[in-house]
Order: structure tokens, then sequence, then C-alpha cells
């Protein structure tokens, strides 16, 4: 892939993981507490992938992109270690 074709697919699950982030707020506030985390977990989930976009790899199953995401981001320091916990969390509650 071209590095604008690259660009744009970050771009769009950038804008995806914004929108679920704000869906998954109104849903916390209306006290949806189950829906509000599946929808948060996938925005955590769709900014990795938007990360990763850049390389470009992609993966097809969600451990996948976590271990390649920790292995290459949160253990190189490149994103917080607190994030990778974080992440971690948001997965096994989901």
């Amino acid at each position: 892939m071209n590095d604008v074709i690259l660009k744009e697919l970050f771009e769009h699950r950038l804008e995806q993981a914004k929108e679920e982030l704000e869906a998954g707020k109104v849903l916390y506030k209306s006290n949806l507490f189950k829906s509000a985390n599946s929808i948060l977990y996938n925005s955590i989930f769709h900014s990795m992938k938007a990360v990763l976009a850049l390389e470009p790899i992609d993966f097809k199953r969600h451990k996948d992109v976590i271990a390649y995401f920790n292995k290459n981001y949160i253990h190189t320091e490149i994103f917080p270690k607190n994030m990778g916990r974080r992440i971690s969390d948001a997965s096994r509650i989901r």
C-alpha cells in the first residue's frame, strides 16, 4: 500500500475510535455500564489498529493486535506501560 492509502486507513480507524469513545461516554452517563465497556474497548482496539496501519501490519484476532501492540509499542515505551495494563484490563472485562 502506498503512504496516502495508509494515512487514509489510519485516519478512518482513528475517527472510528473517536466516535466509539463518544458513544461510550453517552452509555456510561446513562448507567449502561456493560454496553459502555464494550464500546469503549472497541475504541481502544480501533486506536491500536490505527497505529498499526502506519507500519503497515494487520491482524484478524483481537489478541494478536494486543500482543503485537504490547510488544512493539508498550514494552519499547513508545506508549507508557500503564497503558498496556489498561488495554489488558479492558480486554479482560469485555
